[in-house]
This record gives structure tokens, sequence and C-alpha cells, in this order.
């Protein structure tokens, strides 16, 4: 019994038989224009099974090589062979030297650890008189005051804020004795009060960024 010749060819078109071609067996014979068929003179009938065993044939070899090469690690694409992209990621993700839009893993992974200590641990200055720095940009800030011979005092806060001031509130610790807050700057306050030696407390929040 003999068998079909297989060739690694992928035709684009499969000749399809026609009423005037004659059932007849035996080694497909035909003429081509490129990989198309143009006319049939010998073996019509097994013309079909002959373009689809060729294109088998070139699938099964794409297949083989496709699978050998990712075993070896030999894959080509444009980016260069599998081995050599796996290599490259590999040397970059241990070194921190992985490209991405947004920059390296090592720079994003700082940042990210930067932006985190920022929220868990804001700067702060936990004293009488001090400040802390919120999520969102805002700057608390805080102080206990003493007025001394003077109805009126200077306060500076204990960092500047770098943006508006929102509010200044003011307290005396003094009994009938009253305060108030006659303006601030960025970097400081002042007050005008009833009486002298007065002790006072205030809190500020404004724009820490």
């Amino acid at each position: 019994m003999a068998h079909i010749t297989e060739e690694s060819i992928f035709h684009e078109k499969i000749y399809q038989i026609g009423t005037e071609d004659p059932v007849k067996g035996g080694t497909p014979v035909y003429s081509k224009d490129g990989e198309n068929i143009t006319s049939v003179t010998d073996g019509h009938a097994n013309v079909q099974a002959k373009l689809l065993a060729d294109r088998t044939q070139h699938l099964n070899e794409q297949l083989t090589a496709l699978k050998n090469d990712i075993a070896s690690g030999d894959y080509d694409e444009s980016a260069g062979t599998l081995d050599a992209r796996i290599t490259a990621l590999k040397n970059d993700i241990a070194s921190g030297d992985y490209d991405e839009s947004a920059g390296t893993i090592d720079s994003r992974l700082t940042a990210a650890e930067g932006e985190i200590d920022d929220i868990l641990n804001p700067s702060n200055t936990m004293a009488q008189t001090g400040y802390c720095d919120l999520p969102g940009g805002l700057r608390l800030q805080w102080g206990y005051s003493y007025s001394g011979t003077d109805t009126s005092r200077q306060v500076s806060f204990p960092v500047s804020f770098t943006g508006d001031v929102y509010s200044v509130v003011c307290q005396t610790h003094t009994a009938n004795s009253t305060i108030y807050v006659a303006g601030f700057t960025s970097s400081s306050f002042h007050t005008v009060l009833s009486d002298i030696g007065v002790v006072f407390s205030w809190i500020a929040i404004g724009k820490a960024a």
C-alpha cells in the first residue's frame, strides 16, 4: 500500500475537485502558480489529501521547533532569545534595575517605602511645643507660652508652614484674662492679651506641602 509523500508546505488554498475531474487514484500530479494549484493531470482523488498532509507536516515542524526552542531557552523573537530575556530579567530584578515606565523596581520600592513611612511615621516633634505633619499635606502645630511683662507677644511656630495658614487659636490659662490673635504669617503669629503675666496655649493648622 502506497502512502502520500508529504512535504513541509503550507498551501494557501486547497484544490476543490470539480465535476469534470475524474475520480482517479495514484500519486497526485498537478501544476502550480506559486503555492496555488492551477491544474491536475493525475491522482485527482488524492490531491486534497496531499495538500492537507503538506500543511500538517509544515505545522508539525513549526510546533516541534517552538517546543524545542522553548525547552532549550533559545526561542527567537524580536526582543531576543527567551533564555536571554529570562537572564536579563533575573539580573535586573536582582539588581533593582528592571526598567518600566515609572522607573526601576528599586526606585519604586524606595519611593513606596518612603510614602508608607510618611503615613505611619509623619514628621513630628511631640513636645509641649511641637508639630505633626498629617497625611494629605496638612501640618498641625501647638505650643505653650507666657506673655511676661507685655500685653502682646509674637510667637514663632516650631517650623514654618510651607503654604497657607488656615487658623490659629489661643486660650489663656490665667484666670480672668483674655487673648486674641491679631495676625499671623507662615512662620509666626501675634497675640494681644488683657493682662501681663498670662500663660496661654495655642494651636495652628495649615499646609505642610
